[in-house]
């Protein structure tokens, strides 16, 4: 005895077509980002440290041992974003940017700048009169 089975037409599922087509656009309109922009905490050890140049010496290293370990990229920027000390420890805040990374800050900052009263001929001072320091790696 023969049974004969008629197959119906599969529909596919809304929420699979729609995942598709939005996978689609994506790939259509969206490309890897090329600038790095990595910021990294690091501590330094109070203990450690009996002058400002010995600060100073400890800094540099752990700036240069984030640049070699936590970066995978040739950094054209290097800035502190911010030190706490905690406990016995001062963490500290390093910014790295590649060169792409470096002009998206920098149009980041031309855009936050404007209409907020910060003078362009302050030579690179805020208004605690604070210069910002260039650390060499």
């Amino acid at each position: 005895m023969t049974t004969l089975s008629l197959s119906m037409p599969r529909r596919r599922s809304p929420v699979l077509v729609a995942g598709f087509a939005f996978l689609v656009a994506m790939l259509a309109v969206a490309y890897p980002a090329s600038a790095h922009v990595v910021q990294v905490t690091t501590a330094i050890d109070i203990a450690d440290v009996k002058s400002p140049h010995d600060f100073e010496r400890a800094l540099q290293e752990k700036v240069e041992e984030a640049a070699n370990e936590a970066i995978a990229f040739e950094p054209a920027v290097v800035a502190l974003t911010g030190m706490r000390i905690v406990g016995d420890q001062v963490l500290v805040g390093v910014l790295f940017a590649d060169e792409d990374g470096k002009a998206m800050l920098e149009s980041l900052g031309q855009n936050t700048d404007r209409g907020q009263g910060m003078d362009p001929d302050d030579n690179g001072t805020d208004e605690s009169g604070v210069r910002p320091t260039k650390i060499e790696i």
